[in-house]
């Protein structure tokens, strides 16, 4: 029963009720575990045009018979377009949260994230489950049918024979009902024959089976089932044995095997975003009968708007042609850093590219050609030469003290630096202090500087040292393809998510997307990375598959202001760390005594009168800390208590103080093991 409540109710939130209706990828995972990633608009698939051909008989005095060479074909794929539109709300900061208690107590920029965090987990789910649907369909049909809004119906065919989709009818559906002592082989039949086909026409042999409830009933029915797979399962010889039992579970449960088949029973839904309905994502009475010989792939082809320029040149173009395209290309391109102009003289077509952006942050623009290579379909055509000339001639630097000071006293956390050149650097430096900044007592405030500072091993080890700030971190990038503010803001959007959710878990390994790996002999080995982390300069790695990850992200803060070496404010972690515990404490302290009157301890005074001492705050605070502990944000309760010190002030009689002795809770980034091997055990152990 619903209550409505007013500011005078008493409400306490005891229980959060998460959503189980999650996505799941069962048919995707298992049947399309080849991923492939293109920054191509089409993707292309090559077939071999397999036939059972033999070798002809032939008399010894001819030359032989003339056979066709084997074929193949290609076929193209336009992969369909997903977009995801939100409106956002903008009340939401000031809302409550789902699980935040009732009259809130998350400041609104925490709201904000964790309502930032709620719609992308959201979105991220909806994608999967789309993806499963169209993994659903490939396999039922071998097409996928795209409908939408301002799309014109279209269906991807995959070419899979017709003889592969079959549909029973009449007196060869599969039965849900068998009478006593009646036989019942159909669907045992059925599956031998559709092995079969599928190996005649396609060559792959099918492992697994995939049902749904209703075929699964009628399987359980086949007389040759239930007799060697379910009621004598220990008297068959080929290891048949079935689960008849209830079992359920998201996405598809294992139910045993028949013959070379593993056997699933697969129960999923979508709501259909074309008429707001939910539907089965397989229809029931489905059957599927698959495995890895299909070479499922999922095939993630880019949109049009990256930052890759092609150009296709034919034999008959003229260098004033080629120029000219390639102008023009870079031109139509608005979200392009540069703009481009042709001119041809002495036969040689020179493209000027001039930055929209004034300064030197220009010259940091990378130029260079066919990146992805041959192998990304990027290659120079034969008899044509392109030389490329670095950026030059910015000059100048931003100013940012007045953008800075027009922050006010608004909370940001996370401030993308787009520039590394010491001037800029030093004003966010200014923006941030201890002592007068975002940090200082005064302002309470907080946040953190992320930039990029580019250049080779020497240049960034230079950089690095050249800083002291525990506010400021500095990934180093070397000779990569994308620009530096674009890694400021992509590495800056891997971690922010992290640090807001759990400022004391490690950002190792979080991908960053958006942005373009060095090629391999540009990239950074394990101890020159681990120099430049003793150098301030923060570092990532790149995957197998060209993914960048984080792997340390630390502050430039490398010596105390007497010059010693220190490392008390390394990691950004511990920024983020008490950044959250003073805000906690603040909030702890402004909500349960905001309007109290000062006494000292010991003093008498009637019970419920709005009268504190430091022992009670002292009380509240060590409470607090307990809940972090359990939390994960901070360790040692005990000593913390015996060190905590909360006194009236001898200054200032309105005023307590507070010496807070926190221990943070630290991150695992290494595990260092001695192997003592032998060769044979001590014969004395």
């Amino acid at each position: 029963m619903e209550h409505q409540i007013n500011i005078y109710d008493t409400v306490t939130l005891v229980q959060l009720v998460p959503n189980l209706m999650t996505s799941q990828n069962f048919l995707l995972d298992r049947f399309f575990p080849n991923v492939v990633e293109s920054d191509n608009e089409f993707v292309a698939i090559d077939v071999d045009v397999g036939r059972r051909r033999m070798a002809p008989f032939c008399s010894p005095l001819v030359a032989g018979q003339l056979v066709e060479s084997r074929r193949y074909q290609t076929n193209v794929y336009k992969p369909p377009y997903i977009k995801d539109k939100r409106a956002p709300d903008l009340r939401k900061p000031i809302r409550r949260q789902i699980g935040e208690q009732v009259g809130g107590n998350i400041p609104a920029a925490d709201r904000a994230a964790l309502n930032m965090m709620f719609e992308m987990t959201d979105q991220l789910d909806m994608l999967s489950r789309r993806q499963e649907w169209m993994a659903a369909n490939a396999m039922m049909s071998g097409t996928i049918t795209v409908v939408g809004e301002g799309l014109t119906p279209e269906v991807i065919d995959f070419q899979r024979d017709p003889a592969l989709t079959i549909a029973l009818s009449g007196v060869n559906k599969w039965p849900l009902a068998i009478a006593a002592g009646a036989t019942n082989n159909l669907p045992t039949q059925d599956i031998e024959r559709w092995q079969t086909l599928i190996l005649q026409k396609s060559g792959a042999v099918a492992t697994d089976l995939i049902f749904t409830n209703a075929s699964w009933t009628a399987f359980r029915l086949d007389t040759t089932i239930k007799d060697n797979a379910i009621t004598w399962p220990a008297q068959s010889p080929f290891g048949n044995q079935v689960d008849a039992g209830a079992r359920v579970e998201q996405g598809a449960v294992y139910k045993g095997r028949w013959g070379q088949f593993n056997l699933w029973l697969y129960n999923d839904w979508y709501i259909d975003p074309v008429d707001n309905v939910e539907k089965p994502m397989l229809a029931d009475g489905t059957v599927i009968m698959s495995g890895p010989n299909l070479m499922g792939t999922r095939a993630y082809a880019a949109i049009i708007g990256g930052t890759r320029v092609a150009l296709t040149v034919v034999s008959t173009d003229t260098v004033d042609t080629i120029g000219t395209d390639l102008a023009e290309a870079i031109n139509q391109r608005a979200d392009l850093p540069v703009t481009a102009a042709s001119v041809v003289a002495s036969g040689t077509a020179t493209v000027t590219l001039t930055a929209k952006q004034k300064g030197e942050v220009g010259n940091t623009l990378d130029l260079r050609l066919n990146y992805q290579g041959s192998a990304g379909g990027e290659r120079t055509p034969a008899g044509m030469t392109v030389a490329l000339t670095a950026m030059t001639g910015g000059a100048g630097i931003p100013e940012l003290t007045d953008a800075l000071a027009g922050l006010k006293d608004q909370t940001f956390d996370f401030i993308v630096l787009p520039y590394a050149d010491t001037t800029s650097l030093d004003a966010v430096k200014v923006l941030l202090n201890d002592s007068s900044g975002r940090w200082s007592y005064s302002k309470q405030l907080y946040g953190h500087a992320f930039s990029v500072a580019t250049g080779t091993y020497g240049q960034l080890t230079a950089a690095g040292e050249a800083r002291n700030d525990q506010h400021a971190s500095l990934l180093g990038v070397y000779d990569s393809p994308s620009p530096a503010y674009l890694w400021s803001a992509a590495y800056t959007g891997a971690i922010a998510g992290s640090l807001r959710a759990d400022p004391g878990r490690p950002v190792q390994t979080l991908p960053v997307y958006g942005v373009l790996a060095p090629p391999m002999t540009s990239r950074f080995d394990q101890p020159e990375r681990n120099n430049l982390l003793h150098s301030g300069i923060a570092s990532y790695t790149v995957a197998d598959d060209g993914t960048v990850q984080i792997e340390n992200i630390i502050t430039t803060y490398q010596k105390n202001p007497y010059g010693s070496p220190d490392n008390s404010y390394l990691e950004v972690e511990t920024l983020f760390l008490l950044a959250y515990i003073m805000r906690r404490q603040r909030t702890l302290i402004t909500s349960q005594f905001g309007r109290m009157k000062l006494a000292d301890d010991g003093t008498r005074f009637a019970a419920g009168l709005p009268i504190v001492t430091p022992a009670t705050i002292k009380g509240a605070l060590i409470a607090d800390y307990g809940q972090m502990e359990k939390q994960g944000y901070v360790q040692g309760s005990k000593a913390f208590a015996s060190g905590l010190q909360v006194t009236k002030s001898r200054v200032n009689p309105n005023r307590v103080d507070v010496l807070y002795p926190d221990i943070l809770i630290n991150q695992l980034r290494i595990v260092a093991l001695i192997n003592q091997f032998r060769l044979q055990a001590d014969a004395t152990a």
